[in-house]
């Protein structure tokens, strides 16, 4: 799971229930702003890195199982950036925090400058971005070498702060997916569709709001029947 807890100390009670409820592995979390990190969750390992000036700014955390295997990589605790790592990424990885980097490519409503550049970089390098589809603010994965068919990745509302948490599952197995219905195939006929839908569209509707949100509804129908 990642999350930004935009100020973690106070989000404790609401973490441990989501990490017993989701069955939580590993959480990643960004903006813990404390200055010193003295949380401790029975069954897991808790590892920050701070703001180097020692301010309740900025920071990141690791939460891990006790029974997953692993060590810590040297942190990165400067003025502009504050990571905490477990190992050197290799052939394969999975990478997830508040990028701080807008991009509609992974659900962002605008796209700056940084995200432009992240994005190059990812397709450039061959990696692959993760977000639960949904516009969201700066929160997502970065995968190398592993099949989308063993992740699924989807929205935890339990959490608070202004950022949506995001929870990555890795199947040992294919992940069987849910098809979206389709109006249309290869099949369609589109002259009778466009005839059929002519034929049920009322052009002269009211233009007042009530009428509106009527007449939208029975478009949409009119489509889903006509198709």
């Amino acid at each position: 799971m990642e999350w930004n807890a935009n100020g973690l100390l106070r989000y404790q009670q609401e973490l441990r229930s989501v990490l017993d409820i989701e069955k939580i592995d590993v959480c990643l979390i960004s903006e813990t702003l404390t200055k010193q990190f003295y949380i401790k969750l029975r069954g897991y390992k808790v590892y920050h890195a701070i703001h180097p000036a020692n301010t309740a700014r900025s920071g990141s955390a690791i939460i891990i199982e006790d029974n997953i295997l692993h060590h810590e990589k040297v942190r990165y605790e400067t003025e502009y950036i504050q990571a905490t790592f477990f190992r050197e990424q290799g052939r394969k990885f999975i990478v997830g925090g508040n990028f701080n980097s807008k991009h509609t490519h992974w659900g962002s409503k605008l796209t700056t400058l940084k995200g432009k550049e992240l994005l190059g970089a990812i397709r450039e390098l061959n990696y692959e971005v993760l977000s639960s589809g949904k516009p969201t603010y700066i929160n997502f994965y970065i995968v190398k070498n592993i099949s989308r068919n063993y992740l699924e990745v989807e929205e935890e509302w339990n959490m608070d702060s202004d950022h949506s948490s995001i929870i990555l599952t890795v199947s040992e197995n294919i992940i069987k997916r849910k098809r979206c219905g389709m109006l249309v195939n290869k099949q369609t006929v589109w002259n009778n569709f466009k005839i059929s839908l002519e034929g049920k569209t009322n052009l002269r509707a009211p233009l007042n709001t009530t009428d509106q949100e009527k007449e939208i509804k029975t478009f949409i129908e009119n489509i889903q029947q006509a198709a």
